[in-house]
């Protein structure tokens, strides 16, 4: 009983280290910084680029200025550290490290969304940081931060139920349900139209056959 007491505890301790090891953090240099999403770094002697995983800067018209904080904090830091995050494939479709990067230890992902410099996008499944970047999401769309600051964007991947849109998006999205529900009371009325005019041609029919 004992032995099998111990060998359980080894193999849990095992696939415990197992879990540890794919997260571990890795010191990279940067070589150039391509984007807010993206950059090219050196990984003992390897060069790689590397996407911010779980991130998308989103199209706006804040994106250079985005690029230009996010370059900024990679250049001027003393150390840059990547992590791969165990739910998630290493590579995406372009061939680029999918990885958490770490800033002078602070999580670059968070730091970013939480001054709306970008939203939490592009996460197949529940990864081990995304609860952490919706908070920081919430709290930047509450403050009208960066990318939400004109109350018009909306953000779909946290579920969270935050819609940020203006009167007339509001209105207007009235107007299509409404629009919506009175199509089906128009084609009934059509189909009343059309047997009334066939009963009335089908009768002036018969009378015609029977004058003969």
């Amino acid at each position: 009983m004992k032995k099998m007491l111990i060998l359980l505890i080894l193999l849990l301790c095992i696939s415990t280290n197992v879990k540890a090891s794919a997260t571990e953090k890795e010191q990279v240099t940067l070589i150039k910084c391509m984007s807010a999403s993206t950059a090219w770094v050196e990984n003992n002697g390897k060069k790689q680029v590397i996407r911010l995983i779980a991130y998308d800067e989103k199209d706006t018209s804040l994106n250079e200025t985005i690029k230009k904080y996010t370059c900024s904090e990679l250049t001027k830091a003393t150390k840059i550290e990547i992590a791969y995050d165990t739910e998630s494939d290493k590579q995406d479709k372009y061939h680029r490290e999918l990885v958490w990067v770490y800033v002078d230890d602070v999580l670059l992902q968070q730091k970013l969304i939480e001054q709306g410099y970008g939203e939490v996008n592009n996460a197949k499944k529940v990864y081990e940081h995304t609860d952490l970047l919706c908070d920081s999401e919430k709290k930047a769309i509450d403050n009208k931060s960066g990318i939400w600051a004109s109350g018009e964007e909306s953000e779909d991947y946290c579920k969270s139920g935050l819609i940020i849109t203006t009167t007339k998006k509001v209105e207007k999205k009235v107007k299509v349900a409404k629009k919506k529900e009175e199509s089906p009371f128009k084609l009934i009325l059509i189909c009343l139209v059309g047997i009334v005019i066939l009963c009335i041609t089908f009768g002036r029919g018969l009378k015609h056959e029977k004058k003969w």
